[in-house]
């Protein structure tokens, strides 16, 4: 699905206030490499340390909006996208919960559970954390299903490329 500038424009009032505004940074030893100019934003800066929250955010918010997020979201994830659908959720006020393998560093873990994500460990499959989830899906009404890389269930939050 491409991306229009009237979808970043949409996305950025809906998430305005909650993402941090980022500066955008410039290096000289980078144009010369790069024989251009070049421009870095800064999203390691953001409130889970990447990009990834303006997107999970505006997925979050769109959903509350609609009142299809009131028994919580799930998604399973190793990392950034955990951090980041654990903070939006915590902003919107929804409950989350987040499949991780059980070999996921525990730094990892930790990061989503500390943005108040209930963290359930599984084991380190495709197939166990898919199982995982839709065991989430099938146990709580109304759950929404916010999945990384899958393409099989009611409600899908991309980590990047999908527009809200």
């Amino acid at each position: 699905m491409p991306v229009h500038p009237s979808d970043v424009l949409s996305a950025a009032r809906t998430i305005r206030g909650g993402a941090l505004r980022t500066p955008v940074l410039r290096s000289a030893w980078l144009d010369a490499a790069a024989a251009h100019p070049v421009h870095c934003k800064a999203e390691h800066l953001q409130h889970t340390g990447s990009f990834k929250f303006r997107g999970a955010l505006n997925a979050l918010s769109l959903l509350a909006r609609s009142g299809g997020a009131s028994a919580g979201v799930v998604c399973h994830s190793t990392g950034n996208h955990a951090a980041a659908l654990a903070a939006a959720a915590a902003y919107e006020r929804i409950p989350c919960a987040v499949v991780m393998p059980h070999d996921t560093p525990s730094f990892k873990v930790a990061h989503a559970a500390a943005f108040g994500a209930r963290v359930d460990l599984c084991e380190p499959t495709q197939a166990a954390r898919r199982e995982r989830r839709v065991g989430f899906f099938l146990t709580t009404a109304g759950l929404c299903v916010l999945v990384p890389l899958c393409r099989t269930l009611c409600f899908h939050v991309f980590p990047f490329g999908t527009p809200m």
